[in-house]
């Protein structure tokens, strides 16, 4: 009987080391601890690229030697991750993803030198909207902030196409071609509309 009270109270106490139960005026409270999570990746072509992440938590880090980046400690969310390096162009300018219930690994980036770069902004008139572009040789997306405006940073010049989407709303125009050239950033507006029924 004795080492059943041992084993007992041994649970109990690391229990209560890792969060799980909190003791106090001679109660014991069960809590539910979030599950973490992690979003890792690697950037290939250049040293030492600055990624940011950006979502339920914001972070910032570098990749290692071998070009791995890794962000801990998530909770579930949407979470935006962007490599940034001047001089420097990459393959996915951004990339939204959702951790949900596991961890989420990127699919490697690649960066080729750019003298400089260009960016795409506009609104939608609605927050929260995903912004998709894609050409031959890049990809990125992105959300609007709480005034529908986004920007998509870090492109050399081209042509790209954007997209936008939100589950129950349509948007004109639904997709849009933009050229980018050395002249300065680019304006593209869409407009969103409530689908009704």
């Amino acid at each position: 009987m004795g080492t059943m009270k041992f084993i007992i109270l041994s649970v109990i106490t690391a229990a209560i080391a890792s969060g799980l139960i909190i003791y106090s005026s001679g109660k014991v409270s069960v809590i539910e601890v979030p599950s973490i999570y992690s979003i890792s990746g690697k950037v290939t072509g250049a040293p030492e690229v600055k990624v940011t992440l950006s979502g339920p938590i914001t972070a910032t880090t570098t990749t290692a030697k071998n070009g791995s980046y890794s962000f801990t400690g998530l909770a579930n969310g949407n979470y935006i991750i962007t490599p940034v390096l001047a001089g420097y162009a990459f393959s996915q300018i951004s990339v939204i993803r959702s951790v949900s219930d596991a961890d989420v690994t990127i699919p490697s980036i690649t960066a080729t030198s750019a003298e400089k770069t260009y960016s795409i902004s506009g609104t939608t008139g609605l927050a929260g909207v995903t912004i998709s572009l894609s050409s031959n040789d890049t990809t990125g997306s992105v959300l609007t902030g709480a005034g529908g405006t986004y920007t998509l940073a870090g492109l050399v010049p081209g042509s790209y196409t954007l997209i936008p989407s939100f589950s129950g709303y349509k948007f004109t125009p639904a997709s849009l071609p933009v050229t980018i050239t050395t002249t300065g950033p680019t304006a593209v507006n869409f407009t969103a509309t409530a689908i009704s029924g």
